[in-house]
């Protein structure tokens, strides 16, 4: 989708999501830039990397690389409104345009992939994955919907990586381009009603993405209480619910720290600490592990 290109611009390049990716093509070797609405530290840092990136709706300010229509490929953002200059230049000019969502299905479609999903927790819990990975010396690449503190980025690559865990974003349906190898739930709640409607809506999307975007002999995860709307084929994980194939025992504070005991398949691994306070967060390490 985008061997043949040289070059990638980015409508939004200083979103989190978007930062990750133009940094992963920046690694990658192509010309990178964009527009951005504000400068930010993200987008101080990518142009410290190499990324041309200007910060008015004004075509005449994209670097001329970026105007050759067989060389480049353009991403948009949703936030990217209809009526931008430069979004509507690309599109009557008929330059190769794909959405973030679409690019990072591209990117993930031949390599193993972890989607994280949920209408909360995304962020926390691939980033406790891609630590996970990080300290059992996997070799990884994660796209993260913020910046984690243990990678100090928002954005990981190792060049033997075997895997890549990714956020799986249900704004705009965005996850169903994606063919994740195992697919994470924390939650599905009322949430981007903009966009879906109704909650039946929204619970009938995820679903889809269980159903229809889980690659063959992958591995689905929910949380247990999620049963009733995504159905019972799942591996569920609970820290209220005994009744888990994962489950979190025990959850008690001691000495300012949180601990519980990780159960499955008769085994117990005892005493789990994390650094983050709440039961929230012990359900999150355990889905994690």
């Amino acid at each position: 989708m985008f061997n043949h290109k040289k070059n990638i611009f980015f409508l939004g390049i200083g979103g989190i999501g978007m930062s990750a990716i133009a940094r992963y093509f920046i690694a990658q070797g192509f010309l990178v830039g964009g527009y951005d609405k504000t400068k930010t530290d993200l987008t101080t840092k990518l142009e410290e990397e190499g990324a041309k990136i200007h910060y008015l709706d004004d075509v005449g300010l994209i670097q001329e690389n970026f105007l050759n229509k067989k060389e480049t490929l353009v991403v948009r953002t949703p936030a990217v409104q209809v009526d931008h200059k430069e979004w509507l230049y690309f599109k009557k000019e008929g330059f190769d345009i794909l959405k973030r969502s679409q690019i990072l299905g591209a990117i993930t479609e031949n390599h193993p992939s972890v989607a994280i999903s949920g209408t909360h927790g995304k962020t926390t819990i691939s980033s406790m994955v891609a630590q996970i990975f990080k300290y059992c010396e996997v070799p990884f690449t994660a796209f993260l919907g913020g910046i984690s503190k243990d990678l100090g980025s928002n954005y990981y690559h190792d060049n033997n990586s075997e895997i890549t865990v990714i956020e799986a974003d249900e704004y705009d349906r965005s996850f169903l381009h994606l063919k994740p190898d195992i697919i994470t739930v924390s939650a599905v709640d009322p949430d981007h009603l903009d966009i879906y409607g109704t909650k039946a809506e929204i619970e009938r999307t995820f679903k889809e993405f269980l159903s229809e975007n889980l690659n063959k002999n992958g591995k689905s995860i929910i949380h247990h209480n999620l049963i009733s709307i995504l159905g019972n084929q799942h591996i569920t994980y609970s820290i209220d619910n005994a009744e888990a194939d994962f489950y979190a025992a025990n959850f008690r504070v001691e000495n300012a720290e949180f601990l519980a005991d990780f159960s499955w398949d008769n085994k117990v691994l005892k005493n789990v600490k994390i650094g983050l306070p709440g039961i929230h967060n012990m359900e999150n390490a355990l889905l994690a592990f």
